[in-house]
């Protein structure tokens, strides 16, 4: 089921997935997804599936903090 959400949690929880983006390490990945996460970076690109998978997918496509 999905959840609703206002214009406000929406910004914060974009504020901390950037925060998360260009910090080292991929331990806290579950304050923002689920354990059952899917993830796509693109439209049309495979799909990620799960948060091992997905730390994985973030430690190697993130370059740095920017």
């Amino acid at each position: 089921m999905l959840a609703c959400v206002d214009r406000t949690e929406l910004e914060q929880w974009v504020e901390r997935y950037e925060l998360l983006w260009r910090t080292p390490g991929t331990d806290r990945l579950a304050e923002l997804f689920t354990a059952d996460v899917t993830y796509r970076a693109w439209p049309g690109e495979d799909t990620v599936s799960g948060l091992e998978a997905l730390a994985h997918f973030w430690d190697a496509e993130r370059d740095g903090a920017d």
